[in-house]
């Protein structure tokens, strides 16, 4: 089954010409953060999601600057506070 954070996405390709259904599986991973991104989009700063989610500036700023990535929670609490989707905060790279 395809969640949000498996490694793996199933991508399925229908054909009018063909009645069977044809799956693949795709390898997904995530690239660099786009939190710094999303942030500037927003006009708002690090100290500002700090305050909305309650996260350290430490950690913050480990994400925001690609030293570091998001748990599976975190993404879900900042993707919440920025009004974004979970996607939207890595580059992802589909193998």
């Amino acid at each position: 089954m395809f969640t949000p954070f498996s490694p793996r996405a199933i991508i399925c390709l229908e054909s009018p010409l063909y009645t069977r259904r044809i799956t693949k599986v795709v390898k997904v991973s995530r690239g660099r953060c786009r939190l710094k991104i999303l942030l500037k989009e927003r006009r708002m700063k690090q100290s500002d999601l700090v305050k909305l989610t309650g996260y350290s500036r430490h950690l913050i700023s480990n994400w925001a600057n690609n030293q570091d990535k998001m748990s599976a929670d975190a993404m879900l609490t900042i993707a919440y506070a920025l009004g974004c989707r979970v996607e939207d905060l890595y580059d992802l790279i589909y193998h």
